[in-house]
């Protein structure tokens, strides 16, 4: 059984052998359609299969066309936090200055967007889901052994750039919701002192409760998305079910993902803490580890239709 790569980007499958030689000899599929074996992560062109391409492949077939199979996460896979540390930096050593490279420049297009004048925080929240969906399908080609350039960076311009989009806006309000809900009686007890008035410690209990609160909120909110937009870009899911996937996926497996983004954390905190300087391998690293995250709980062998 295979998977395929249709003419959307989109992933597709299993199919078996006879159907791909059916859909080959009716040019439904041609001689550069991405394949993949089902439990295998590497993609060749069908080309690639002659068992199955033989010598009927032709490269100027038109691509193939699909509706989009039901697809379904496998709920009861799971990952080892050491194991994805150790894939993201066995990607980062192995292509170095790549990985660097590229995360590097989506990190500053990101940060340039955001310092635009009276607008930066509207195409921030616009820009993130592409910028990083796009980085999430960079490392995950690298992890499954495909050859990725930096226009793969960039694909969230042309992959599903609709949910992405609207995925990173929608979880950049309800952040900000959360946001304005907790600062509101914080706001409350600044008026109430303004007048000159000594907090009293039930006050500054008060106070610390909300900070502490909306800190876990926010923490929790992050995590639960985390692979909404790789669950966009790769899966080709829309926006909601995707946020819904990666909620339920994260909610089963909780103290992993606290775990691994505690692990990163540190990662980054410490390349900080180098002079600076290793926060520019800390960063790919941690990045290529929550691909490989995503990859062991949706990747194709995780995948069911």
């Amino acid at each position: 059984m295979y998977q395929i790569i249709g003419w959307d980007g989109k992933q597709y499958g299993p199919v078996s052998a006879e159907d791909l030689r059916a859909w080959l000899a009716d040019r439904r599929v041609n001689a550069d359609t991405q394949v993949c074996p089902v439990g295998s992560r590497e993609w060749k062109p069908l080309s690639a299969y002659p068992e199955i391409a033989g010598e009927a492949a032709r490269s100027d077939s038109p691509p193939v066309v699909f509706t989009p199979l039901a697809w379904t996460p496998d709920e009861t896979r799971g990952f080892s936090v050491r194991n994805c540390l150790g894939r993201g930096w066995g990607i980062v050593r192995n292509r170095f200055f790549p990985t660097i490279g590229v995360t590097l420049l989506v990190t500053l297009v990101y940060l340039l967007i955001s310092a635009v004048p009276l607008l930066g925080g509207i195409l921030a929240l616009v820009a993130q889901g592409i910028l990083y969906g796009g980085l999430y399908w960079y490392f995950l080609r690298l992890l499954r052994g495909e050859n990725a350039e930096l226009g793969d960076a960039f694909a969230g311009f042309r992959r599903n750039t609709k949910d992405l989009v609207l995925a990173g806006v929608v979880q950049g309000v309800i952040i900000f919701g959360v946001i304005l809900i907790a600062v509101i009686p914080v706001i409350a007890i600044g008026f109430d002192l303004s007048g000159g008035k000594t907090p009293s410690g039930m006050t500054l209990m008060l106070l610390t409760l909300l900070g502490v609160l909306l800190l876990v909120g926010l923490i929790i909110l992050s995590a639960m998305w985390m692979f909404s937009f790789p669950l966009v870009i790769d899966r080709g899911l829309g926006f909601w079910r995707a946020m819904e996937t990666s909620r339920k996926a994260v909610f089963r497996r909780f103290g992993s993902v606290l775990g691994l983004l505690i692990a990163c954390s540190l990662i980054v905190i410490a390349g900080v803490l180098a002079l600076g300087v290793g926060v520019l391998v800390a960063l790919p690293v941690c990045a290529a580890s929550l691909a490989a995250a995503y990859d062991e709980l949706f990747g194709a062998s995780a995948a069911t239709s």
